[in-house]
């Protein structure tokens, strides 16, 4: 049995985060872009539901980074780990909770403490 390294699993969970979601409004996107789409997201729940399915389309995560993200969720077995993800991350840009320079950190492989928060529903 091999130990378990902390540094692999945060890098994997730093891949599957920025593929789960914030990866959704593309690569480079101004705090003006950002703050826009957070507006439209939030008037819209038709908006939110696009959003949703474009994040799970563009999820490319493997079998053990999406166990790392169910775990780090606090979500049970055989949970629909990426729509839980990519509801909650869409969720937090529509209501303000994640902002822009989380979105930047995410992108760069930086996940913030708020992102976790988002993540876990508190």
């Amino acid at each position: 049995m091999t130990p378990h390294n902390p540094t692999t699993g945060m890098k994997s969970f730093k891949a599957a985060l920025a593929v789960s979601g914030l990866m959704l409004l593309g690569g480079c996107v101004s705090a003006t872009q950002y703050a826009a789409t957070s507006e439209a997201l939030k008037g819209s729940p038709a908006l939110r539901r696009d959003g949703v399915e474009s994040c799970i389309k563009r999820n490319r995560v493997t079998p053990a980074q999406k166990d790392l993200m169910r775990k780090l969720m606090n979500l049970a077995p055989g949970s629909n780990v990426d729509r839980v993800a990519c509801e909650r991350l869409i969720g937090g840009i529509a209501s303000g909770r994640l902002t822009h320079e989380d979105y930047r950190n995410t992108v760069t492989g930086h996940v913030t403490p708020q992102v976790i928060r988002v993540l876990q529903a508190r």
